[in-house]
């Protein structure tokens, strides 16, 4: 399994510490062969030296195969020295340097091994499984005979063991102490940026699609002509940007929510009047005998009269919803209005199967009763208008950790899926009206609207035949 590290500033110092250690592994590597190479080079030069002084001490006329004689007359070789003739291609006798000690002499085993190196006028290393690691050289005396010297080649291997340590050692800690610098410096330069990090976090934070116009946080100005300077001064004229657009959306939708609070209050009086001068028109003429497409007009006239005032009368609540909360809270016990409510849909739309669910106790809620009773009536009313006779509806209140959720469900036809996550906007159902001539596609819009007055929400689940809508109250909404 690969470690990954999460963040950038570990990232970079283990790359350094990677470098680091790619770069003290060649600098170790190439000295360490240097070093070697040197020491050898030394080996072989004591190596030549002790090879001419045995083919000296080798005078002709004496007994080479005499092994007492050959010993004694290695007594003048550095210690651990080995001597021996080679004739006619064999290894006849193989000695150490008298004044080596005597628990360690040359085998068989030996003697095969320097015989496999033996031979060439240059120096060749072969180990012995007695006596170790030994540098040989093979010279011919006077008399032609091949006579091989060969000195211990363990002080440079343990000199190059030590130097291996010690480079092992120096580097781990070299990578050790830049890994911490390196983090420690990395981190540092790193503030910055993760200021900006922070700063961004922040934004993300803000609730802005909630009209909060102003974006208060800025990045730190530096002047330094750094990549993250940029970057942070790129941040803070982004931030400026999105700031005054949302200060123009906000200037606008206070503007259109104007607009539509006063059209509606100056609409109501006008409307009301034609409404009442169209009833009264219908009794005064009501006896008089007049054809039936005239009757039918003027029902047509005060039904779309009256349909005008209700839309009318929505928008300017929505309105008053959307410029602030509740404005006189009071107790409210939700659960009496559920049960008014669904009395009455009984009443208006016998043919569904209304029934609830409500506690024993009253749930009560903080907020404004009228507002709150409307969005029970929207709720029931718009499953009164949406579903086919025989649906089944069913109203469910419940409280529950300090929250109160009312949820409506009903076996209708559902929302179209289109409109599923638009349902709560206003006239979003508009385009199917012709399925609910009564219907002004408010509704879901006032019942959205009154629970984010009370901070509470809207949630809707639809599928043809099961369809759950439901509004969540903090018991101690304002």
């Amino acid at each position: 399994m690969r470690i990954v590290p999460k963040t950038l500033t570990s990232r970079l110092a283990l790359l350094l510490a990677g470098l680091v250690l790619l770069g003290g592994a060649v600098a170790g590597l190439a000295g360490t062969i240097g070093i070697r190479a040197f020491l050898m080079s030394q080996l072989d030069s004591e190596l030549h030296q002790a090879a001419a002084r045995n083919v000296t001490l080798k005078a002709p006329g004496s007994n080479d195969r005499d092994s007492d004689n050959l010993s004694d007359n290695n007594a003048g070789l550095p210690p651990g020295t080995i001597t021996g003739h080679i004739s006619h291609g064999v290894m006849t006798d193989l000695v150490v340097a008298a004044d080596l000690d005597g628990d360690h002499l040359p085998t068989r085993a030996d003697r095969t091994a320097v015989q496999h190196v033996a031979g060439t006028d240059h120096p060749a290393t072969a180990h012995l499984p007695t006596l170790g690691d030994y540098r040989v050289l093979t010279l011919h005396t006077r008399n032609g005979a091949e006579l091989v010297t060969g000195v211990p080649q363990e002080r440079v291997n343990h000199t190059i063991r030590e130097l291996i340590v010690l480079e092992v050692a120096a580097l781990a800690a070299a990578v050790v102490l830049v890994a911490a610098v390196g983090a420690f410096a990395v981190r540092r330069s790193m503030r910055p940026l993760q200021h900006l990090a922070t700063v961004a976090r922040r934004v993300t934070e803000l609730p802005l699609e909630s009209g909060q116009s102003r974006i208060p946080v800025r990045a730190e100005e530096m002047l330094e002509p750094t990549e993250v300077a940029q970057v942070g001064r790129a941040m803070n004229a982004m931030l400026g940007h999105v700031d005054l657009a949302l200060q123009q959306r906000d200037e606008s939708e206070r503007r259109l929510r104007d607009f539509a609070a006063d059209a509606s209050h100056e609409l109501r009086t006008p409307l009301a009047v034609a409404r009442s001068h169209a009833e009264l028109l219908r009794e005064y003429m009501s006896s008089v005998a007049l054809p039936p497409e005239v009757h039918r007009s003027l029902r047509r006239i005060g039904d779309e009269t009256g349909r005008m005032s209700s839309i009318v009368n929505d928008l300017l609540l929505l309105a008053r919803l959307d410029q602030a909360r509740a404005a006189h809270p009071q107790d409210v016990d939700l659960t009496r209005l559920v049960l008014e409510a669904v009395d009455d849909a009984r009443v208006a739309a016998p043919s569904h199967h209304w029934s609830m669910d409500v506690p024993e106790r009253p749930v009560i809620v903080r907020g404004e009763e009228e507002q709150l009773r409307r969005l029970v009536s929207n709720l029931i009313t718009n499953v009164r208008l949406h579903t086919p006779e025989g649906t089944a509806a069913r109203c469910a209140l419940q409280e529950d950790g300090g929250q109160v959720s009312l949820r409506v469900h009903d076996t209708g036809p559902g929302f179209p899926p289109e409109l599923l996550d638009l349902a709560h906007l206003r006239f979003a159902r508009s385009r199917h009206r012709q399925d609910s001539p009564d219907s002004t596609g408010l509704g879901l819009a006032i019942v959205h609207a009154v629970a984010r007055s009370h901070d509470g929400g809207l949630d809707i689940a639809s599928v043809p035949g099961d369809t759950t809508v439901t509004v969540t109250l903090p018991a101690n909404a304002v």
